[in-house]
């Protein structure tokens, strides 16, 4: 063997050691996706070109199909332009049928690859701070794999609203404990007939954020106003069922709390000064007119500070409107001093593991 072999696998070894011992293992996640996205191109490649292959084999072998076939086609056209019923899906597998091969196999590497890298990782114990994991939904088969993630939560810290976390946050004092604060982004229904019922039953008072042009629209009767949505959030793939201002009561009324994700679920770096404004002022006006009581939380759409918000300017805003906290989507643990204007949470989905949560948690804590 080579001795710059030898001297390229003993620096490699001892690479990997140290990124073990110092928990610095995000790379390898970063690796596993690109290599299954190559390997996912190729056969996609392959899959490509037998289609194509096998498409002209047919319609070579296809008879001329003569005039009385041509009016049958046009007669089953003519019935094929009658506007579709657009119902919202109930279950996540639904959601996951139309994601395309690439993002399953994508999902697939970096869930695997944090399965391994959390077996040894704990999450830290020796520290105060308030996680804040978020979701956007718990449909119908997602309800048990949600009551899981509550009931480990509870295995390393309690429940706190988000009023109750801003202020722990700016408390001279300190947090005084290890927290987690949950919350829901967009404001789809499932929030109302899955999601709030298992929070109350463990005490869990969770944050909404909706934004306000959808609230109350049915995807048939509003598809004009709904389809603005469903074309800037591609992420889904599938069409959801909206909460109500009807629901919103109800979730106030059990102990939960409604925040602004302005009215049409925009990226506030893409508006002008006015619009920005008006997006922010109405959509908090509308949810204090509907539920009677103040919104003083606010969660930005897509969240990324420098590309989806600036962090200056916009919080700057939103303190001058009214708004107590600014909730982002960068990742990590709050500890004492964070700015509730710049606060980060952890995107979660109800149907992964505990053991993702647990990865995510101790990587960032790390």
């Amino acid at each position: 063997m080579a001795q710059e072999e030898v001297c390229s696998r003993g620096f490699l070894a001892a690479y990997l050691h140290n990124s073990y011992a110092n928990k610095d293992l995000g790379w390898v996640v970063g690796v596993a996706d690109e290599v299954v996205l190559w390997l996912v191109g190729q056969v996609c490649r392959v899959r490509q070109g037998l289609k194509i292959g096998l498409g002209l084999k047919k319609r070579c072998q296809e008879p001329f199909a003569g005039p009385d076939k041509a009016i049958q086609v046009e007669s089953n056209m003519d019935a094929s332009l009658s506007p579709p019923v657009r119902q919202g899906i109930k279950l996540y597998r639904e959601l996951t049928r139309q994601h395309s091969i690439v993002r399953r196999a994508r999902s697939i590497a970096r869930s695997g690859t944090a399965f391994l890298l959390s077996r040894r990782a704990h999450v830290p114990m020796d520290q105060d701070w308030i996680l804040f994991p978020y979701y956007h939904h718990v449909f119908d088969d997602e309800r048990r794999g949600f009551e899981r993630h509550l009931k480990y939560m509870r295995r390393f810290g309690e429940f706190i609203s988000l009023d109750d976390a801003v202020e722990a946050m700016q408390n001279p004092v300190g947090i005084e404990g290890r927290y987690f604060c949950v919350s829901f982004d967009d404001g789809f229904r499932n929030c109302a007939t899955n999601a709030t019922p298992i929070l109350v039953d463990h005490g869990c008072p969770a944050a909404f954020f909706v934004p306000t042009d959808y609230v109350g629209k049915e995807l048939d009767a509003d598809w004009d106003v709904l389809q603005h949505f469903f074309a800037g959030a591609r992420k889904y793939g599938a069409l959801m069922d909206f909460l109500s201002w009807d629901d919103c009561r109800s979730m106030v009324a059990a102990g939960m709390t409604i925040g602004s994700h302005t009215c049409g679920h925009v990226r506030l770096t893409d508006l002008e000064p006015e619009e920005l404004e008006r997006q922010l002022r109405r959509s908090k006006a509308i949810i204090e007119e509907e539920l009677g009581a103040p919104c003083v939380h606010f969660a930005c759409p897509w969240g990324r500070p420098g590309r989806d918000f600036d962090p200056d300017r916009h919080a700057a805003c939103l303190r001058e409107i009214g708004y107590r906290s600014l909730l982002t989507t960068d990742r990590g643990p709050n500890f004492s001093g964070t700015s509730p204007y710049a606060i980060r949470r952890e995107e979660t989905r109800a149907a992964e593991g505990t053991w993702l949560l647990r990865y995510f948690w101790t990587r960032e804590a790390a």
